[in-house]
């Protein structure tokens, strides 16, 4: 039966497939390994291996295909799996429902969890306990639905990405996080912080490089008064008139309440007034006040972030939502923090018609952190996981940055096919992330971002932290050339 059964099993996912290239990938494990035991896990790993680079999912198939069923069989596997999409568009499918050859019998997945995301993609809202049933279901599925709803909310064949600089400005924290291995003490040798002419030299830099955004953060330091804040950014709104800064995480503007017992409406207007834009996503880790207690006691309670957050949105700053998994957290609390967020956006953009700019989700890392042995972390398979999950839950989200500084290039690459519709910034300098997780990547070059969206099928676009399209670069120019040389930074 060999070549006629690839046939039917090709044409049954063609028929039912979504996405690109690794998305597909992910439904040939589903079926070829976990349902229809073809062959095992470490034969398919190996056969992906052997396409590389791409890998394309024609050449999988075909190469199954083979297996199963020699030359015909590799034919037919191709035949199969592209006929349908060249002869179908148009016709109505439901991409996460996969069902199978006729032989196969029913489906083992949860028709309850199907009529879920069947939910999601329609746009209806999910309650608590619909999007608590997400984390049971097959990846696949979950990331066929959540980019279908990706490719219906912002143009299908963009990707878009920033070009901006991180500054850290001072490293001396009080906090002291278990999971920071960036913050020090103010008697440690390497503790710092930057004066206002070192900072003006890094965004020298940045606009040496076409950015003039700054994400600039840095720990709660007591020896720095408001003033300093104040003076800070009138110094480099005088120099860089131009110049866009997204600074001071709601744990900074928490440290500056404490330090002069002024709320956080009076800071932040004071803050606003002296050249303030918006305020970066950090801080929010996960939002459940138990698990926040374990990883870092004196850390921001839930309830101070939420309060900040809604106070630069009452102003009309810029904010980001995110949400760092690998704390030991489980569904529960993954389902709390983003139910969370979806409620505050909703506040948001009743009372002020100003939420969060975006949703950005990151893996923990803790190589150099206190945590290790502690703290599991999370695997790029949870981190797709979980961003498909968020794209279906928020619905009133319309942007989810990839992130390649925690797990790299080739899943914030495989991210765009999870829920993500852009790759996130260049960076510049990143110093926090990177630390913790012992590994290189501070920052990326326009030609690292452009390429890694071409290859993954997309359109780049550059654009400003309001997702604004600010121009389409020409890639194929840009990839023609090789890469630059790195600036070496201040």
């Amino acid at each position: 039966m060999g070549p006629w059964e690839v046939f039917q099993a090709f044409l049954a996912l063609g028929l039912s497939s979504c996405g690109g290239p690794l998305t597909h990938l992910g439904y040939f494990r589903k079926a070829f390994v976990e349902r229809w035991r073809w062959l095992n896990a470490e034969a398919y790993a190996a056969l992906v291996a052997q396409t590389l680079p791409g890998p394309t999912s024609s050449q999988v198939g075909m190469a199954i295909g083979y297996l199963r069923g020699g030359p015909w069989g590799a034919f037919l596997a191709w035949l199969a799996f592209t006929f349908p999409s060249a002869s179908s568009l148009g016709l109505p499918r439901r991409p996460w429902r996969f069902s199978g050859p006729p032989w196969a019998g029913p489906s083992s997945d949860s028709m309850e969890g199907m009529d879920v995301l069947e939910k999601a993609v329609a746009g209806e809202r999910l309650s608590e306990a619909e999007v608590l049933s997400l984390f049971d279901l097959p990846l696949p599925e979950l990331a066929a639905a959540a980019h279908e709803v990706r490719l219906r909310k912002t143009d299908p064949q963009v990707v878009t990405f920033l070009i901006d600089r991180n500054i850290n400005y001072t490293n001396v924290c009080t906090v002291a996080c278990a999971f920071c291995a960036f913050y020090r003490t103010k008697r440690q040798k390497d503790a710092y912080t930057l004066s206002y002419e070192e900072i003006a030299r890094k965004v020298e830099e940045l606009y040496q490089v076409g950015g003039k955004r700054i994400l600039m953060q840095g720990g709660v330091n007591p020896e720095l008064p408001l003033e300093w804040y104040l003076d800070l950014l009138r110094y480099l709104k005088g120099r860089f008139p131009d110049l866009r800064i997204d600074a001071f995480s709601p744990e900074e503007i928490l440290g500056l309440e404490r330090l002069t017992g002024l709320r956080a409406e009076a800071i932040l207007e004071k803050l606003k007034e002296a050249g303030l834009d918006g305020l970066p996503g950090a801080g929010a880790e996960i939002l459940v006040d138990e698990v926040r207690r374990k990883a870092a006691p004196a850390r921001i309670k839930t309830a101070d972030w939420y309060r900040i957050v809604d106070a630069a949105q009452a102003l009309g700053l810029y904010t980001l939502a995110t949400m760092v998994i690998g704390f030991g957290e489980g569904p529960k609390e993954r389902t709390a923090h983003l139910l969370g967020l979806r409620a505050q956006q909703d506040r948001a953009l009743e009372r002020y018609e100003n939420g969060f700019a975006a949703f950005a989700l990151w893996t923990l890392q803790v190589e150099h952190t206190r945590l290790k042995g502690k703290a599991p972390g999370a695997t790029a398979h949870e981190y797709l996981k979980t961003l498909s999950i968020a794209r279906l839950a928020l619905d009133n989200f319309a942007h989810f940055q990839a992130s390649w500084p925690t797990l790299g290039f080739k899943v914030a690459q495989a991210a765009l096919y999870y829920g993500a519709d852009d790759f996130g910034s260049t960076m510049l300098e990143e110093n926090v992330v990177s630390a913790a997780g012992g590994h290189g990547r501070t920052h990326a070059t326009v030609r690292q971002i452009v390429r890694h969206i071409v290859d993954a099928g997309f359109k780049p676009a550059e654009r400003d932290p309001l997702y604004r399209i600010l121009r389409y670069p020409d890639a194929e120019a840009i990839l023609s050339e090789p890469e630059p040389v790195e600036l070496p930074l201040a």
